[in-house]
């Protein structure tokens, strides 16, 4: 396996620029950002925000070139679910038996979710390893029962330190502010 680091100018992506309405300095960082990442190897970001920013650089800048650098992103969990078989064998198989495996609590960021739609590439590199644990599934159990959210249970999914919860029950998705 081959590994690049970004030259320089790859050091931000942009995206608090672009949400701050300062679209100018956006599309300078992804001119930089593009230029810190030449080639045609694919470009792994584990943070879910900028993912959605790099992945979007053909529409920011619309240029064939920020669309075949966007085409290049991927969340490391993409990358990683296409060899999760090399890593199970690395890791000499999947763990068996549900008690023996660690409980692994997921919960997606937004843009991972709903921009990259690349959050399932998570459950399929974890899944061999943990048994998963939904924290919304959860959530949501205790809502339809009205029941209160236990504290542990909030506190694992930042709702210690939410104002506003909206349920979408036609697409069974949470939204926390």
């Amino acid at each position: 396996a081959f590994l690049a680091l970004p030259g320089p100018g790859g050091d931000c992506c942009g995206a608090l620029a672009l949400h701050a309405g300062l679209a100018a300095d956006a599309r300078d960082r992804a001119r930089r950002t593009m230029a810190a990442f030449p080639g045609d190897a694919p470009i792994l970001v584990d943070a879910a925000g900028c993912g959605a920013m790099l992945r979007d650089y053909g529409h920011l800048l619309g240029t064939d070139e920020a669309r075949a650098f966007s085409a290049r992103v991927l969340d490391v969990h993409e990358w990683l679910a296409e060899r999760v078989d090399t890593l199970r064998s690395a890791a000499g198989g999947a763990a068996s038996g549900a008690d023996a495996r660690p409980v692994v609590a997921v919960q997606d960021p937004c843009h991972l979710r709903h921009v990259q739609r690349a959050h399932l590439a998570v459950r399929t590199v974890l899944s061999p390893f943990v048994s998963l644990v939904e924290l919304e599934e959860r959530i949501a159990a205790h809502h339809a029962r009205q029941e209160p959210v236990p504290p542990a249970l909030a506190w694992l999914s930042g709702l210690t330190r939410i104002d506003y919860l909206f349920v979408d029950e036609e697409n069974k998705d949470l939204c926390l502010a």
